[in-house]
C-alpha cells in the first residue's frame, strides 16, 4: 500500500511520535509490533479514518480510529483492562470503531509474527456453548467460571479473523473521504486544563467528564443535528484549554463568575432548532449531601442575565452522568 494515496482520507488526531515512543509501548506490552504498523503510525499518529471491511462472519465491520501513543490520551493503545478483562493474552489491540469493537494483533499462533482480528464486543458478555451442548449440560459453578473470565482468548467465538499482516489489511480496508460532522478545537484540551478547572472551582470533577472533554472539548457542530432537550441541539461542547475563544472558566467569568456557578460546570452549548444561537447551557451539577453529579439545564434567561442560579429553576436532563455522556460520545464519533 502505497500511503501517500490516502493523505486525503486520514486525519491525524495524536501528537508526534518517535521509535522511541514505540520501544517504551513495546517493553510494557512484550510483543514486537510489526514494522508496516510502525511506519503507518509514525507518519499518521492517532490516525482517524472512515473505513469497512470484511471480517471472517462478520462482513461490514469498520474502522475509525487508530489508538494514540499517549497514556493519557482517551483513545491510549495503553490498554490494560477493557469489558472487565485485563488478560489480552497473544492479543495487542491498536484500533477501534465508533460502536466500541477493536481490531487487534493477534500472536497466538507465533509471538513474532502476526494476524489481525476483529473483537465483536457485544459477543463478549455471552456464552457459545460447543456444538451439540447447551446450558443444562454444565454445572451452575461451571457456567460462572465461563463468565467470569478475564482472559480475552475464554471468548474465541468473539475474535473474528481478517488478514495475514497489517499491510494486507491495509489493502483490503475501503477507506472513504471523511465528511466532517463538526469542526475540531481550536486547541486541544489537556489533563493540564482539567487540573486547572478543578482547582479553579474547587471541585473534583467525574473521571467520565474528564475522558469525554478530552476527545471533544472545543468541537463545533454543524454537519449533525443532537437534540438533548426538546427542540434543542447541541451547538457546541466547551472546551477547557483557556487559549480558545470561548473555554468553561472564561465563560463561567463573563456570565456571573464563581459564586454564580458554584458546583455548576457548563459542558454543552445548546440552541433551540428555529431559534439559531440562543445560547442557553447543559452543566454538570455536583450535589454535595449526596457526593453524586447529574447533567442540568440552565435556562436561557438565568443563564444570561440572572445574578445567581435559583437551584430548583434547573432541569434536570439525567441522572445517570456517566452513562448519559458515554452514549453522547458515541453519537457524536458515528458519522
Amino acid at each position: 500500500m502505497n500511503y501517500e494515496e490516502m493523505e486525503n482520507l486520514i486525519e491525524v488526531r495524536g501528537n508526534n511520535i518517535s521509535n522511541s515512543d514505540i520501544e517504551a509501548f513495546e517493553a510494557w506490552i512484550g510483543y514486537k509490533l510489526p514494522n508496516y504498523f510502525k511506519a503507518f503510525t509514525l507518519k499518521y499518529p492517532g490516525a482517524y479514518v472512515e473505513g469497512s471491511f470484511d471480517a471472517e462472519d462478520r462482513p461490514g465491520a469498520s474502522i475509525n480510529q487508530f489508538l494514540k501513543f499517549e497514556k493519557s490520551e482517551f483513545d491510549s493503545i495503553y490498554i490494560d483492562s477493557l469489558y472487565e478483562f485485563t488478560d489480552f493474552g497473544p492479543y495487542v489491540l491498536f484500533a477501534c470503531d465508533a460502536g466500541g469493537n477493536y481490531l487487534a494483533f493477534d500472536y497466538s499462533n507465533d509471538k513474532l509474527n502476526h494476524s489481525i482480528v476483529f473483537i465483536e464486543h457485544e459477543e463478549l458478555g455471552i456464552i457459545e456453548f460447543p456444538d451439540g451442548k447447551s446450558e443444562n449440560d454444565f454445572t451452575e459453578e461451571e457456567l460462572d467460571k465461563m463468565m467470569s473470565s478475564e482472559k480475552l482468548e475464554d471468548y474465541p467465538w468473539a475474535i473474528h479473523y481478517v488478514s495475514e499482516d497489517f499491510n494486507k489489511f491495509i489493502d483490503i480496508v475501503d477507506f472513504n473521504e471523511i465528511i466532517y460532522d463538526y469542526s475540531p478545537p481550536e486547541y486541544i484540551t489537556t489533563r493540564e486544563d482539567i487540573n486547572f478547572l478543578e482547582k479553579y472551582m474547587n471541585i473534583k470533577l467525574p473521571n467520565s467528564y474528564k475522558n469525554f472533554v478530552l476527545e471533544l472539548g472545543g468541537i463545533y457542530l454543524h454537519n449533525k443535528n443532537i437534540f438533548v432537550k426538546d427542540d434543542n441541539k447541541i451547538q457546541k461542547i466547551y472546551g477547557l484549554n483557556i487559549k480558545e475563544q470561548v473555554d468553561v472558566i472564561n465563560l463561567i467569568e463573563v456570565k456571573g463568575g464563581k459564586e454564580k456557578f458554584k458546583n455548576l460546570i457548563p459542558i454543552i452549548a445548546i440552541e433551540p432548532e428555529d431559534q439559531p444561537f440562543h445560547i442557553s447551557t447543559i452543566a454538570i451539577q455536583y450535589l454535595e449531601l449526596e457526593n453524586r453529579y447529574r447533567l442540568v439545564h440552565i435556562p436561557f434567561d438565568i443563564y444570561h442575565y440572572s445574578e445567581t442560579i435559583d437551584r430548583k429553576k434547573l432541569e434536570v436532563i439525567s441522572e445517570d452522568l456517566d452513562d448519559y455522556l458515554y452514549l453522547l460520545t458515541k453519537e457524536l464519533k458515528l458519522k
